[in-house]
């Protein structure tokens, strides 16, 4: 399984890309004694700073007694989400740092945390969030997510899966990687065939972009997005998601001007755009005569490949007309 590999590689891709000697099970051990009851916190981070296994000064600068304030209590139960985002906020209101939470709570419960970095984050495609508290969760529900479909036996913590794509994460940008890292090419290349893991990295990068908008206008303007962003990638599927969002305008149309096809008619989007091409309504809108079966065509190569695939270079012009469509529709005049 390639987390397993990129995980037993941990270390070895720290010394490679930053020249550190990062141990984690190491500290861990010298964590031990403060997992239960209450935890000062200034003592977690003293011991992360002084420890010869972790380089904690290489990545966050050191932080004032005065700031860390009293002991806090972390429940010994965090197996909810909302408990661990309880203690997830208690612990961010002291320190202001996301990333500084996440490295406590990693070594204190690695059963349930993992280190948020950008490696990983850029890896996942992370969307945003409306704070740093559930910016976190809904890293972690990622990383539980990919030891339950992903992980297997050996990696049972939230912790092991963040340091296996911390790993991945660097060594599968890495094109210079010699003979002696084979086993971590092949785990590359079974990473991205993992479609677990690639349908994880999917479903988040469309959840930031936002697809449910309040108004119809927004989102449809953001699937537009995503399909221009899709056409260099595939160009087919791009316009298989623009042939939606033209039928979908289409049918707002005509609801509009209460065409037959619009109220419960049996009549198809085809023939609602000639009730719409015939009464002179895309002129009124601003879009040019003929238009709309042209793109009318576009829809019909692009769904069904009559009367053949259609084209890169028509995918484009279908995909600019029908955002031309919905910018015209979305500007129209007001009919009094």
């Amino acid at each position: 399984m390639w987390l397993e590999v990129f995980h037993q590689n941990y270390s070895r891709a720290a010394r490679r890309y930053y020249r550190l000697t990062l141990e984690p099970s190491e500290l861990e051990r010298e964590l031990s004694w403060m997992r239960k009851g209450t935890v000062k916190i200034a003592s977690v981070i003293g011991a992360l700073e002084q420890s010869r296994h972790w380089s904690y000064t290489k990545w966050w600068p050191p932080v004032s007694e005065d700031v860390l304030g009293d002991p806090i209590s972390i429940p010994e139960d965090l197996s909810a989400e909302e408990s661990r985002k309880r203690t997830i906020r208690l612990l961010h209101d002291r320190l202001k740092n996301i990333e500084c939470v996440s490295t406590i709570l990693r070594f204190l419960r690695p059963e349930q945390f993992g280190i948020i970095s950008f490696p990983v984050t850029n890896l996942i495609n992370l969307p945003q969030a409306k704070n740093a508290t559930d910016y976190y969760l809904t890293y972690l529900r990622s990383l539980r997510r990919l030891r339950k479909h992903c992980g297997g036996n050996s990696l049972p913590r939230v912790a092991d899966i963040d340091m296996a794509l911390w790993s991945a994460a660097h060594f599968s940008q890495d094109a210079d990687l010699g003979p002696g890292f084979e086993d971590v090419k092949k785990a590359t290349e079974e990473m991205r065939h993992d479609k677990k893991f690639q349908e994880l990295r999917f479903q988040n990068l469309l959840s930031g972009l936002q697809l449910k908008q309040e108004s119809l206008y927004q989102q449809k303007s953001t699937q537009l997005v995503f399909v221009r962003a899709l056409l260099e990638h595939d160009y087919q599927l791009a316009s298989v998601i623009t042939a939606k969002v033209y039928e979908s305008l289409i049918d707002e149309i005509g609801r509009y001007y209460k065409l037959p096809a619009a109220e419960g008619g049996d009549r198809t989007t085809g023939k609602l755009i000639e009730h719409l091409e015939r009464k002179g309504i895309p002129k009124e809108i601003g879009i040019a005569k003929g238009k709309l079966f042209e793109w009318w065509g576009f829809r019909k190569q692009a769904v069904h490949e009559q009367p053949e695939p259609l084209s890169s270079s028509k995918a484009q012009k279908f995909a600019a007309g029908v955002g031309e469509l919905l910018i015209a529709w979305n500007n129209r005049p007001i009919r009094s």
